[in-house]
Formats: structure tokens, sequence, C-alpha cells
């Protein structure tokens, strides 16, 4: 019975995560050349289960390089989850990685672990981030798009 309720997770494909970095104008894991426009725009996607997924300027310390990180906004999880080549991206030296280790995105300092189970195939952004930030979201269901403020 609970596993239908994943299927808003779990149905997520590498093809999907690719139209959803044109959606959103970031390939996922690519350097962050130019600092991200702040408020953050994301988009909903899905005809059936609307999901919503933004672009966020992450990296492993304070001063080190960026990359983008196309997350799915979990409104349920408390916590935030890399995927493993994103984990492997972000932690190069430490191989096998760890499974747990601390980023910024955007300039608030979460801890992140690595999906696993039915949501390993994506970058999940809990509500850790925005706790911490002290964030608003706006949703924007006419338009398919939320804010991050």
């Amino acid at each position: 019975q609970a596993r239908k309720y994943d299927v808003i997770i779990d149905d997520v494909s590498e093809a999907d995560l690719d139209n959803i970095g044109e959606l959103l104008g970031y390939q996922r894991l690519q350097a962050c050349e130019r600092p991200m426009p702040f408020p953050f725009h994301g988009c909903i996607y899905g005809s059936s289960a609307a999901r919503m997924f933004v672009s966020l300027p992450v990296k492993p310390s304070e001063h080190g390089a960026e990359l983008v990180v196309n997350f799915l906004y979990d409104t349920a999880s408390p916590h935030s989850f890399l995927r493993r080549d994103t984990f492997c991206a972000l932690f190069p030296l430490v191989n096998p990685p760890r499974g747990v280790g601390m980023v910024w995105v955007h300039d608030i300092c979460i801890w992140v672990s690595e999906s696993h189970g039915h949501f390993e195939n994506v970058d999940l952004l809990g509500q850790d981030f925005f706790i911490r930030g002290q964030l608003t979201v706006a949703t924007d269901y006419r338009s398919n798009a939320f804010a991050i403020s």
C-alpha cells in the first residue's frame, strides 16, 4: 500500500532529469560559472504527479567550487539527500564516499546523506535547507512554477 505513494519519486528517469535541466536552464552537475540569481525559481514537472524541481549552487565547503544541483523539493522530508554521482562530484577525493557530508547550498550550510532506496535517482532537498535559511516558498500552479526567497 505505501509503495504506491513512492511513485512520485522513483518514476523520475535520467531523461526526465535532462528535461528538467532544460526547463530550469541548468544541467545537473555543471560548473557554476556565475552567481545564480536569488530568489531562486523552480518548475513544477510532470503531468500526473506534480514534482517541484529547482537548480541550486552547491559546494563542499564555504570556499569550494560550486556545482549546479537540480533538486527535487520534498516538503515531507526533514533532511536533504544527494545522488551517489552528485556526492562523488562534490567530494572526489573521498573514495568511496562516506555517504554523509556537509555542503553549502547557496549560502546555507546543511548536512546531506547519500540518496538511497526508492529515491536514489534524485537529489532531494528537504526542510532542513528552508529552516536553516529561514526561507519562503511561493507556488504558482497556474504557471507550473515556484520561487524560493
